[in-house]
This record gives structure tokens, C-alpha cells and sequence, in this order.
């Protein structure tokens, strides 16, 4: 009997949540109930055993709830879709993949496919639907219901509307789960017909038709990306006019163009990037925020207009190419249209083995090739005379991209220009940043970086970006701040032994400018970080007048995470910046650490060992919490952070 009303009692808890759950708007069910990309992704991973050999895997969020995909390599083979969670059970199913199996064992580590998933989690998570074809017609399904949008609901319709442009201009080229190659075709730079102008044209304008609304309705709104409404606006301004551009949409491109605005920090920082160029140079980025504030400089208002800025990323779509090549006077390379064609067609890979060769020698024979292997080499070192001079580049990637060739191209053949990059990280790969020198905003290009940063020119355009560089300043940068501080301590820092006594005027500037108290009360850890990292090497007095100031900050911080917690990876991530700034090194950086410390003691204060302490303890908790056990990349970085805590030996 007692049984019978315990059951009883169950089933109608059950289905009083199952009630209260169906009478939930469909959006807000799928932002409270369905399960954090991790989660899905954990979950696919301690399941999936074998690969698939004529298939790739991926991950799709449907309206029925999460799948794993696998699509055919086999072009016009639909994908297949096994459901991993379940919508209406609210919760993870048993799942096998015997149709598409291989003999092929997984190991521990996640299929490489995988990793295009894992750097989309962000958008897996803001998005409602998202990771196959129709997500956007069923997302823009379940919003249509809703007359009073939030303003996610915003932000979704206008990133799904400014894809579909994107596509609509260009059809295969990005992958944003959207294909319309069945109805256009991507001609690369050129005018395309009234119906795809079109279809380009209303999606164009329906993007930014949302992204005004949600400025005018939710005008301190911060986007899935961190950046700000005015910012995430004006971005989507800059992309489509350049897609407008592309497809020589001449009407549409001057109606962008009429609309395009930054605001003055962002100027700044487009006229800080330009500056440090001589004239004519070839300017490298890497992304939308270092790459559209500067073409907006120049177009908008002639600034600096000699320099060609060249956009890395772009620099792999046939069309960005040819459009570079047209509209910029006197750019001299050696692969055209059809040559873009033939090395995008193969994979690259680099032969240690392989002795190194002059570039130009290299591509020349390379453009020759008459091979059936699926697959083209590189050598592990390049030659390529630059400047009047044999650079010697020593390849540090497995494989080379298209833009890598070109980037290389451009160099080799227009020896007049110099060459500069503001993402000077992004050229490690292909052994440039060995010879990137920081002399200002722009790192530039050289054979001798030790006579170069003996410059005089180079110490004051250093000078020059530190006046500009104010606590505002920062702030109004957004997502971008970390990176532009992080770049001017580096500048500081390398000032050449010649000019110590100006170095060390400019770091009392910098002190008195950026000042630790108004640092702290902006509570952006990764400011904080970037600060501390600065004096660590520039001035470690200071570092300590960091961590008194942050203490509260950090100790009501450390207290109010909690693994339930919505922004669980953020959290994980500011716990190691704390590390860093009280333990005095990085959580990545604990093998390096480790190996010195048999001769290095780490002498701590009483006040980094209570913080310490205090970060111990959570991480503990975090680690053994079960909802973090079903999340392994974030138990991965707890264990990592608490592998630091313990080399410190805390008691």
C-alpha cells in the first residue's frame, strides 16, 4: 500500500512538472532546460567509440533537442541524426552509431572534426537551434510567435539574416550550417545576377533592420560575443558593405557606406594601427575588430589610404583575393585566379625531412606539379628576400593554409612596400613572428630587430600610443581591451636598452595614466591580468598594490561561484587569473613553472596564501561536483588549476 502511494506521488510530481514544463514558452524552455553544449558534448564522448570513414561528425541543437550528425563525404548524401538528448524527456538517451561505424577506435582525445563544434559552443548555446541546415527557418518558426522580442531574440534574427547574406554573396565559402549553393553561384568578384542581388539585398537589410532595433530598444545591451550593441553594429555595417563591394552591388555598397560609423576610441585605435605603417605598407590582421575599423578609417575618410590592409582570414576565399588584387594599385603576386584555384584545391602539408627553399623556387615548381596524390608538401624552411634581404623562416605549423602561400607571396614580390601586422601572434605559424619587430601599434617586418627597435622613430611612436592610451580609452575597446593592453606592456617593455631612462619615464606615464585604482573598480579580470603580467616584469612593487586593492574583490568573487552557475567557463577562467595574479605565473605555464622550481623558491606572502587558499578551496569543491564531472573540458581546466595550487605547496 505504502508503495502504491509512494508511486502515486511520483507520477503526480511528474506530471505537474511535465505541465508547468509544457506551459512554458517554447524560447524560454530551450534557454532554461536544454542541456550547455559541454554537457551534449561530454555526454556524445563518453559514448562514441569508434570513427566514421565515409562521414564526418558534428553536432546539431534541433527543436526535438541534441544530436550527433554525420555527414557523408560523398557530396549529395543527406546527413544522418542520432538523438544523444532528448527534448520532451528533458534529459540524455542511450545512443549507438552501428549504421555509420567504423573499425577505426577513438582514443581519448575527440575526433578533429569536433574542434569546429568546440570553438562555435558560445553561439551552440545563445543560439535556441543551431549546427544544421534549416536551424535558422526553425528558429525564425519560434520567434515569429512572440510579438515582444528580448533582446537575444534580437540578436539572433540579426546574426541569422546577416549569415544568409553572407551565404547569399557567396555560397559554400563560410560555414554557418546555411547552404544556398543549390540556388546561386559563388563568381567570386564579380556582379551577380538580379536574383541573388536581391535575395543578398532583403536578407542585408533585415540584419541590420534587428540590429537597429535592438540598439534603439536595449541600448547597454553586450552581446554573445562580449562587444556592445554600437560595436556589434557597426561590424555588421562594415561586413555587408564589404560583401556589397564584393559582389558589385553598387547601390547597396553606397547606402552601407552612408551608414557606416565607429566611435572615436575606435577611430583612435584605427588611426594608432595606420600610423605606425610607412607609405604604402602592407598591413596584416586577423580578425573583424583589427581589420574594420581601419578600412572604415580609410574609406570613410581618406585617412592613411596608401596603406593596404590585408585581412588574413579573408585572405582564403577566392573572392577576397581577386578583389584585393583589383582594387589595390600596384600589388604585385605571383598567383592569380587560376594558381588561387590550384593550391586551394589540395591540402598542405609540411616535410621536416624536406630541405628548406627559396619561396619563389618552391612555387614555381609547385604551380608545375602534375600529381595524383591527394595532397601537395611544404619544406620546413622558407628563403624569401624581403626587403633586399633572405629572411629564414622556420615553419611552425603541421600544415599551411592558402592565405599562409599568399602572405608569403606578397612578401617575395613587392619589395618596395614593407610589411607590418597588428596580430603579430597569428604569424607564429609560419615563422614571421620571429621577425615582426615592435616598434608601435603595427609590429613591423624586419631582418634586424635589434637595429630597427634602436630607432628613435620606433621609441616615440611607442611614446605617441601611451598618450593615447587612457583607462576610457580601454573600456570604450570592449572585448578588444585585453588584447590592446597587453600589446602596449609588450611595446613598453622591449624598449631598447638605448632608451632606458625614456623606457622608464614612459612606465611612470603609464602608471599615472592607467591608474590600479580605476583598474579594479572596471572588475574585468583579464585587464587585471594583463596589468599584473605588465609589472611583473616592469615594475613588481606595483603588483602588490594590485592584489591589495582586488582582495575584497576577489574574495567575494571566489564565494559567489558555484558550479551551477550559468557562466561556469567564465568563472574557471577568472579563478586562473586570479592564480596568476596571486601565485605570480600562469596556470599554462605550470611545466615550465615546475622545472624551475627545484631551484627557485616561491616565496609568498600571508596575503597570496589566504587568497590562494581560499581559490584552493573552490577549486576542490568545483572538482568534485557532479555537475562538473559532466562537464570534461571544464573539469579538465579545475584540474588543471588545482595542479598550480598544489605546486605551490600550500598547507
Amino acid at each position: 500500500m505504502r508503495y502504491k502511494r509512494f508511486l502515486l506521488t511520483v507520477l503526480m510530481a511528474l506530471s505537474v512538472q511535465l505541465t508547468f514544463a509544457n506551459a512554458i514558452p517554447e524560447r524560454e524552455f530551450v534557454r532554461r532546460n536544454f542541456p550547455g553544449f559541454e554537457e551534449v558534448f561530454t555526454h556524445i564522448m563518453m559514448n562514441l567509440e569508434t570513427y566514421c570513414d565515409d562521414c564526418f561528425y558534428g553536432i546539431a541543437k534541433k527543436p526535438e533537442g541534441y544530436f550527433l550528425s554525420a555527414t557523408p563525404f560523398e557530396e549529395g548524401q543527406p546527413t544522418k541524426y542520432v538523438k544523444v538528448w532528448d527534448r520532451n524527456a528533458a534529459d540524455f538517451v542511450a545512443f549507438d552509431v552501428l549504421d555509420f561505424a567504423s573499425d577505426k577506435r577513438l582514443g581519448p582525445e575527440p575526433p578533429e572534426e569536433f574542434k569546429t563544434n568546440y570553438q562555435q559552443a558560445n553561439f551552440y548555446d545563445f543560439n535556441l537551434y543551431y549546427g544544421y541546415d534549416g536551424w535558422i527557418e526553425d528558429t525564425r518558426a519560434l520567434l515569429q510567435q512572440y510579438p515582444n522580442k528580448t533582446a537575444k531574440d534580437l540578436e539572433i534574427l540579426a546574426r541569422s539574416y546577416a549569415y544568409e547574406a553572407t551565404e547569399a554573396a557567396h555560397p559554400g565559402v563560410t560555414q554557418n550550417y546555411i547552404d544556398l549553393s543549390g540556388l546561386f553561384e559563388d563568381k567570386g568578384y564579380a556582379k551577380v545576377n538580379n536574383t541573388q542581388m536581391q535575395f543578398f539585398g532583403e536578407a542585408a537589410n533585415k540584419s541590420l533592420e534587428y540590429w537597429e532595433q535592438l540598439e534603439d530598444q536595449y541600448p547597454n545591451y553586450v552581446g554573445v560575443t562580449g562587444d556592445d550593441i554600437e560595436f556589434m553594429r557597426s561590424n555588421e555595417y562594415m561586413h555587408l558593405w564589404l560583401l556589397a563591394k564584393s559582389i558589385k552591388a553598387s547601390t547597396l555598397e553606397s547606402v552601407f557606406e552612408k551608414n557606416l560609423y565607429y566611435s572615436e576610441s575606435w577611430r583612435q585605435f584605427a588611426l594608432n594601427n595606420l600610423n605606425s605603417c610607412e607609405d604604402g605598407g602592407l598591413l596584416f590582421t586577423s580578425a573583424s575588430q583589427d581589420t574594420y575599423p581601419l578600412l572604415y578609417e580609410q574609406f570613410k575618410f581618406g585617412t592613411r589610404s596608401d596603406v593596404v590592409v590585408i585581412n588574413t582570414s579573408l585572405l582564403n576565399a577566392s573572392w577576397y583575393w581577386e578583389m584585393l588584387r583589383e582594387t589595390t594599385d600596384d600589388l604585385q603576386t605571383s598567383i592569380k585566379n587560376n594558381e588561387f584555384e590550384f593550391l586551394a584545391d589540395k591540402p598542405f602539408f609540411v616535410d621536416r625531412d624536406k630541405e628548406a627553399l627559396p619561396y619563389k623556387q618552391w612555387l614555381q615548381e609547385l604551380l608545375k606539379e602534375d600529381t595524383e596524390m591527394t595532397y601537395r608538401l611544404a619544406p620546413r624552411n622558407f628563403y624569401v628576400n624581403y626587403q633586399g634581404t633572405n629572411l629564414d623562416l622556420e615553419l611552425k605549423t603541421p600544415s599551411l593554409f592558402t592565405s599562409d602561400i599568399i602572405i608569403l607571396d606578397l612578401l617575395a614580390n613587392n619589395p618596395n612596400r614593407k610589411a607590418y601586422s597588428n596580430a603579430p601572434y597569428g604569424m607564429v605559424s609560419i615563422g614571421l613572428y620571429d621577425h615582426l619587430a615592435p616598434t608601435g601599434r603595427a609590429f613591423s617586418l624586419v631582418s634586424d630587430k635589434t637595429a630597427t627597435m634602436q630607432s628613435i622613430q620606433a621609441l616615440e611612436s611607442v611614446e605617441q600610443l601611451v598618450r593615447y592610451t587612457t583607462v576610457d580609452y580601454l573600456t570604450a575597446l570592449g572585448t578588444a581591451a585585453e588584447k590592446e593592453l597587453s600589446t602596449l606592456s609588450y611595446l613598453i617593455i622591449n624598449i631598447s636598452p638605448v632608451f632606458m631612462e625614456r623606457r622608464a619615464s614612459l612606465i611612470d606615464r603609464f602608471y599615472q595614466q592607467i591608474t590600479v585604482k580605476e583598474m579594479v573598480k572596471l572588475e574585468d579580470f583579464a585587464l587585471l591580468d594583463a596589468l599584473n603580467a605588465f609589472y611583473e616584469v616592469a615594475r613588481p612593487e606595483v603588483c602588490e598594490e594590485i592584489q591589495v586593492e582586488l582582495k575584497p574583490l576577489v574574495e567575494d568573487k571566489i564565494l559567489n561561484i558555484t558550479a551551477m552557475s550559468q557562466d561556469l567557463n567564465e568563472d574557471i577562467e577568472t579563478m586562473e587569473r586570479i592564480f596568476s595574479i596571486y601565485a605570480h605565473f600562469r596556470v599554462f605555464d605550470i611545466t615550465q613553472r615546475s622545472a624551475r622550481m627545484d631551484n627557485e623558491a616561491i616565496e609568498l606572502t600571508e596575503m597570496e596564501i589566504a587568497i590562494l587558499k581560499q581559490l584552493q578551496e573552490k577549486a576542490i569543491s568545483l572538482f568534485e561536483s557532479p555537475v562538473v564531472r559532466q562537464r570534461d573540458l571544464s573539469r579538465r581546466k579545475v584540474y588543471r588549476l588545482l595542479r598550480g595550487l598544489e605546486a605551490l605547496g600550500i598547507e
